[in-house]
């Protein structure tokens, strides 16, 4: 059996205490969604009956492209390697189910990238179910930057949370190029060092890799993806589905 690559998993709090503590890192995290834009040649895999027939979204469609492909791949291939610059990964058991495990490997190496310091990307997961983003929220709010949110509109509840300075807002049909250079203007024209907290699928990864040389030794640039989705009446995801009320004020309010 094909074994995973190896990660440093030291849970949400390592993440939280670098907030808490002032010490700037940058996290962006790649699944079986990312790899299938930016590795060739991966095996085909056929979804569950029923799902077959489905046509794929345009949003789909658009990152399909050649254009959105090659935005997405061009980017992985820039992936700092620098001591403060987290690339993480997720849905290796997927992965490997699927046969793409060693695909990816192996691109990997073509690329001398092998040796990337590969992180957990199941934190921000594991936390929501286990209602440790607790202490993600409760950094958030007790340091001195100020917050700024890029994603959709319904993350606009957590203004009430934490300290939101502007909320940059983003919708679905987000282009792999124009929108990228339009949401870099403005993440740039935003003040600094701040906290941005990314929330825009694929557009946000392709953001923290582009802005990491010009915010990252002094700003936090975090791809939180659809973690707060659940706590603004948005669950998007199955870990979002057990999210009742009374954890949801727990988890944004403290115990």
């Amino acid at each position: 059996m094909e074994p995973f690559i190896p990660t440093f998993s030291p849970g949400v709090g390592y993440y939280a205490k670098r907030v808490l503590e002032g010490e700037p890192f940058s996290l962006v995290r790649y699944g079986n969604g990312e790899w299938k834009l930016i590795v060739p040649d991966l095996p085909e895999w056929r979804r569950r009956r029923g799902k077959d027939s489905k046509p794929p979204s345009p949003l789909r469609q658009m990152w399909e492209s050649p254009t959105g492909r090659k935005a997405t791949r061009e980017s992985f291939l820039l992936t700092p390697k620098e001591e403060n610059y987290f690339p993480a990964i997720w849905h290796q058991p997927m992965s490997r189910a699927r046969g793409w495990l060693p695909v990816v490997k192996r691109f990997l190496v073509e690329n001398g990238l092998e040796d990337l310091p590969w992180h957990d990307g199941n934190v921000f997961k594991d936390a929501v179910e286990t209602d440790r983003m607790e202490r993600m929220v409760l950094a958030l709010r007790s340091q001195p930057l100020p917050v700024f949110l890029i994603g959709p509109d319904h993350l606009s509840l957590l203004g009430d949370y934490l300290p939101v300075e502007r909320h940059v807002v983003t919708h679905m049909m987000l282009h792999p190029v124009d929108d990228v250079l339009r949401l870099e203007e403005e993440v740039l024209a935003c003040s600094q060092p701040g906290i941005f907290a990314f929330s825009c699928a694929i557009v946000g990864k392709i953001l923290v890799q582009r802005l990491y040389p010009l915010l990252g030794q002094e700003s936090f640039l975090i791809d939180f993806g659809s973690s707060w989705d659940g706590y603004c009446g948005h669950k998007s995801r199955g870990y979002h589905k057990s999210l009742t009320p009374k954890r949801i004020k727990l988890v944004l309010e403290g115990r």
